[in-house]
């Protein structure tokens, strides 16, 4: 299962996150990478250096999207989201539908405790 960017969904503060974000990643992208291997006269080696700025840019744009817009499962027999940061807006509500299962169960146990005296 693969996912991808689901840009329909993103709103504008999505994609505010998203711009901020790519752009902090790219400032760590070293342009040296390419501008010293320029200099070489090896034309396999600045294939190389070329594929290796390509794909420092490709992982900050693909971390960003990762972090910031919604994700699409394209997956052949579902249509399920993924949302970054969803245990983030979960997180409570599990911890108090855990606490409110966990006191079912423990009042049920002494009902049927107290039916078997």
């Amino acid at each position: 299962m693969s996912a991808a960017a689901d840009w329909s969904q993103s709103d504008d503060t999505c994609l505010s996150q998203y711009r901020y974000l790519l752009d902090i990643a790219l400032r760590s992208v070293d342009i040296r990478i390419i501008s010293s291997d320029l200099k070489q006269n090896s034309e396999n080696v600045i294939h190389k250096s070329i594929d290796r700025y390509y794909d420092a840019v490709a992982s900050c744009v693909r971390n960003a999207c990762a972090k910031t817009i919604t994700l699409k499962c394209q997956n052949l027999q579902s249509n399920e989201y993924i949302v970054p940061g969803w245990n983030d807006y979960v997180n409570d509500k599990h911890d108090t539908a855990r606490a409110a299962f966990l006191d079912w169960v423990y009042s049920n146990c002494i009902v049927v405790n107290l039916a078997l005296v």
